[in-house]
Parts: structure tokens; C-alpha cells; sequence
């Protein structure tokens, strides 16, 4: 009989390998929408800032702020902070705002709005509008880069134009810590697995395998009726501890190495 069990128990076991972010998460403050590869990316805000804007200051060039690639919108926004003072242009409605927590949006450049349109948009999230979306790449004296959320074409847009929409971003980089929400130590900012994830240990005989031998020395010591106590291992939250609670921590945890 034991043997059978064990061997139940090992079929049904649960992978408890840690993952990394994806795109599409929420994550600091807004939902991942690239991936450097190196545990760092972007992350654009939920919702847009301005639905609204104007890009700013016609007939007066930029220095600067005609970075096209990812990685450039940050230094494109300090540029055209730096160089126009007029107050509510789309780059500085991004670098005023705040999500309560991280101050330090920008907005996106011409490669950035794009992977933005491919990687949320398209896939149905982050509740854009099918409107043009403003980057802070600029292109010439009286022109910027603007992005059709509808049909995804890049083109130029008027400085003056007070229609544009706004959607901040920001950056982050690589910290490493435990990534699995199912482990003791998991930290919701870490965005690169570390192999630092620790587990409960339900292995009370020290052979290897979470099995019903196991469940059963559990329910033997902390087996017991207390309605007015929450207790640790009451998974279904009767106030009891019973074989139910047992085949439950049995099947989430079960395993063999």
C-alpha cells in the first residue's frame, strides 16, 4: 500500500521551478512590454496619461531628442524637458507623472511606441484606443513620430496638434531574487530567478518523495477541530484538519526527487 501511494504520489507531483517575468505582466507599477534578454526591460503605464496632447514647441529643434531606438526615449524626454519649457506637451506630462509609487516615466521612442503596439496592443492588453500614440522622437524643426494604434503606421505628426495620445513609460533592470509566488521567500520585485526559492518541506520522513506516509504523520500531530482557530494546515478553511486538508497539501505538493 505504500509503495501505491507513493507512486500516486510522484505521478501527481507539482513542478515548483521558478519562472521569470513575461511580457504581459504586471510588474513595478505598469505591465512589461519588452525584454532586454539580461532580466531588465520596459514596462508602459496601465492606462494612457493624455488622450490630448501636443508633441510642443513648433519651429524649434530639439538637440537630442531624436533617438529612435530602444533604450532612447528616456534621453529623447530629459532633451525636450531640457528644450522647451511650454508646460502639458506629451513629454512632459510623462515625466511629471507619478503612479504613486515610481516617478520616473518617460516617454517612449519611435522603436519603443512600436514594440508597444506589437507586444500589448495587438495582443489585447493594456487598453490602448485605435488613436495615434506620440513617441518622443522628433523629426525635423516642425515634426515628430507618431504611431496609429489601429493599423500600426508610423508617421509624422505636427508639433501643434493638441490630439495626440499619451502613454508613459519606464525602465527597469535586472533584480535577482525568487520568482515563484509558490515559495516561502518569493519577492514580487525580483524580475530574474536566482535559484534562492525555498519550500515548505512536507517530507517528514526524509525519503525523498512527499507522499501519503507523510500526509498522514501531518494529520496524526496536527489533526484536530477548533472552529474559533485558523490553523496552518487547514487548506479549505473548515477549522479542521482532516484528510481533505491532507489530500489537498498532498496533490499541490506531492513529489519525488
Amino acid at each position: 500500500m505504500r509503495l501505491l501511494f507513493t507512486a500516486l504520489a510522484c505521478l501527481i507531483s507539482v513542478s515548483l521551478s521558478a519562472q521569470g517575468l513575461s511580457i504581459g505582466d504586471t510588474y513595478q507599477g505598469g505591465i512589461v512590454f519588452y525584454l532586454d534578454g539580461n532580466g531588465g526591460g520596459l514596462i508602459a503605464a496601465p492606462s494612457d496619461q493624455s488622450t490630448g496632447a501636443e508633441w510642443g514647441c513648433f519651429g524649434t529643434l530639439i538637440s537630442g531628442a531624436d533617438g529612435t531606438a530602444i533604450g532612447t526615449g528616456n534621453q529623447n524626454t530629459i532633451d525636450i524637458e531640457a528644450g522647451c519649457t511650454t508646460v502639458g506637451t506629451a513629454a512632459d506630462i510623462c515625466a511629471n507623472y507619478t503612479d504613486g509609487t515610481y516617478s520616473d516615466w518617460f516617454l517612449p521612442s519611435k522603436d519603443e511606441l512600436n514594440q508597444m503596439w506589437l507586444n500589448l496592443h495587438l495582443q489585447g492588453l493594456g487598453g490602448f484606443a485605435n488613436y495615434g500614440y506620440l513617441s518622443s522622437t522628433e523629426n525635423g524643426i516642425n515634426l515628430a513620430w507618431v504611431q496609429g494604434f489601429g493599423d500600426g503606421v508610423q508617421s509624422s505628426y505636427i508639433k501643434y496638434n493638441a490630439n495626440g495620445n499619451v502613454r508613459a513609460i519606464r525602465s527597469f533592470v535586472s533584480t535577482p531574487g525568487c520568482t515563484d509566488p509558490n515559495a516561502t521567500n518569493y519577492d514580487p520585485d525580483a524580475s530574474e530567478d536566482d535559484g534562492s526559492c525555498e519550500y515548505l518541506d512536507y517530507d517528514g520522513n526524509g525519503d525523498g518523495c512527499v507522499d501519503i506516509n507523510d500526509m498522514l504523520d501531518l494529520l496524526l500531530e496536527y489533526g484536530q477541530c477548533e472552529p474559533e482557530t485558523q490553523l496552518d494546515f487547514d487548506g479549505n478553511g473548515d477549522g479542521c484538519v482532516n484528510g481533505e486538508d491532507v489530500l489537498n497539501i498532498l496533490v499541490e505538493y506531492g513529489s519525488c526527487e
